[in-house]
């Protein structure tokens, strides 16, 4: 499956702020089912990005402006490429128990922060123990939907597993995080991934807009001295992983890739738009809009000679990859907004699944502006 996505988010401060520094999480993964072949950050105002990557593995894109400013934007552009995953290998639980399995699980075997002791949770463990490791992590996808409601509102950023279970409802991120708990209850190694999921509307759609999303990945051994390999399980659509899930990056729990994450200088508070669309592409029709790429690299060279008129010109050209007004949007843009929210806190994350962002944070707000200088080529898995 090829993909084309647009991840923007814009913040507009009720007064000037300053020392705005931040954390992206955002450039998809290259694995051995994903290939990334073109991704691009702008920031309005223009800053000096650095790039890493984090302790596991995750592209991280930090920046910081430190001069005054009312209004900052973040504008991701990516194409991936996207193939599902072969059927997981069925050993039994022997494995699991050898020392080897503990080393290569290594720090995602372990508990992370006051997980649950509880009866619901014993319980819980005993009914998704399935006869292999293998099929053990699809158990856990298909009930946790059966016993937790899906409904936004009643978590934030914030909560704990506690209180999915004392709601009795949730989003993504808790559903992950549940089986998280469970998965590594079992002696398996699981980590939390974060990404994208691409859901239409309807099944002849090419396009979606969509919420970042939250799914688990378990260590699974093969057997016969073999390396175990991950397997990706979905605790919202009761489903293994397909070619419709784009990741992001992994972790021991949501606190380890969160999308967007900074602090400013300021008594603001800021006002956000954010959304996400998602363009599905047949392969010939991602050929062409790589030939439209390398042409309008050319054509953005040439603008950034002639100056800013052209670069105006330029950049009304191509509402799908091209650079956009960095100040707002125009007409053509491929664009739905999922509202406004208010908000003011010192250090926060963007929520996964259109959940609500944390409510107790208060003085300052962190985030985003519209990047202007990193475009990194695809690399091979």
């Amino acid at each position: 499956m090829h993909f084309s996505i647009r991840y923007l988010t814009e913040y507009r401060y009720a007064e000037p702020v300053t020392d705005n520094l931040n954390a992206l999480r955002v450039k998809p993964a290259t694995t051995p089912h994903q290939r990334v072949d073109d991704f691009g950050v702008r920031v309005e105002p223009e800053t000096r990005l650095h790039q890493h990557l984090d302790y596991y593995g995750t592209t991280v894109i930090e920046f910081g402006i430190s001069k005054p400013h009312e209004q900052l934007a973040i504008d991701v552009r990516a194409r991936v490429a996207t193939t599902a995953p072969p059927a997981p290998p069925e050993t039994g639980w022997e494995p699991v128990e050898d020392s080897t399995y503990a080393v290569q699980g290594g720090e995602y075997r372990l508990p992370f922060g006051n997980e649950p002791d509880t009866g619901t949770i014993d319980e819980l463990v005993g009914v998704t123990r399935a006869a292999t490791p293998a099929a053990t992590p699809r158990k856990v996808a298909e009930l946790i939907p059966e016993r937790f409601e899906y409904r936004s509102g009643v978590t934030y950023v914030g909560s704990t597993v506690d209180d999915l279970l004392d709601a009795g409802a949730g989003v993504c991120q808790d559903f992950a995080h549940l089986a998280l708990v469970l998965l590594r209850r079992h002696g398996l190694a699981a980590r939390y991934v974060s990404g994208y999921l691409f859901a239409p509307n309807g099944d002849s759609s090419d396009s979606a807009e969509v919420d970042t999303h939250a799914w688990i990945e378990a260590l699974i051994p093969t057997g016969a001295g073999a390396e175990p390999v991950w397997i990706a399980a979905d605790p919202t659509n009761r489903a293994l992983v397909g070619e419709d899930h784009v990741k992001i990056g992994h972790g021991r729990h949501y606190s380890d890739v969160p999308p967007v994450k900074g602090v400013f200088r300021g008594g603001a508070s800021a006002e956000l738009d954010a959304s996400v669309r998602m363009y599905r592409r047949g392969a010939h029709g991602a050929r062409r809009l790589v030939v439209r790429r390398v042409g309008r690299a050319v054509v953005l060279l040439v603008a950034r000679l002639a100056g800013p008129a052209l670069r105006a010109r330029v950049d009304e050209r191509d509402p799908v990859l091209g650079v956009g007004h960095l100040g707002g949007r125009r007409a053509g843009d491929a664009l739905v907004t999922r509202g406004r929210r208010e908000r003011s806190g010192e250090e926060t994350g963007e929520r996964s699944c259109g959940g609500e962002d944390d409510p107790r944070v208060t003085d300052h707000d962190r985030i985003v502006p519209l990047l202007a200088a990193i475009r990194t080529p695809g690399q091979s898995s």
